[in-house]
C-alpha cells in the first residue's frame, strides 16, 4: 500500500537543508541590499532632493537611485523564491513523516 524507503527520508531532509541554507544566504544578501539602499538614500537626501512635497521628493529619490532600487527588488525576489522553495521542502518532509506514520498505523 505504501512504499517508503530510507532514501526518501534522507532526500527530503537533505533538500530541506539545502533550501534553508539558500534562504539564509538570500536573507543575508537582502539585509545588505537594504542597508546599502538606505545609505544611498541618506546620502542623496543630505545632498538635497528636489521636490515641492514629500511625495515628489520620494519619486525623485527613486529616479535618482533606480539602479539601487532595482538591485534591491531583484534580491527581494530571490529571497521570496528561496522562502517558497523552503516551504515546498518542508511540505515534502511533512508528507514523508505522515506516510511513515500511516505505515506504522496500518501495520498494527
Amino acid at each position: 500500500m505504501f512504499s517508503m524507503v530510507q532514501s526518501d527520508v534522507d532526500n527530503a531532509i537533505d533538500r530541506l537543508k539545502v533550501v534553508k541554507q539558500v534562504a539564509f544566504d538570500e536573507a543575508y544578501e537582502l539585509a545588505l541590499a537594504n542597508k546599502t539602499l538606505e545609505e544611498h538614500k541618506a546620502v542623496a537626501i543630505s545632498t538635497g532632493v528636489e521636490g515641492k512635497n514629500a511625495e515628489q521628493r520620494a519619486a525623485n529619490l527613486r529616479l535618482l537611485l533606480k539602479e539601487q532600487f532595482a538591485k534591491q527588488a531583484k534580491i527581494q525576489d530571490d529571497y521570496n523564491e528561496a522562502r517558497h522553495e523552503t516551504d515546498l521542502a518542508e511540505l515534502e518532509l511533512t508528507r514523508v513523516k505522515l506516510t511513515i506514520r500511516l505505515m506504522e498505523l496500518s501495520s498494527n
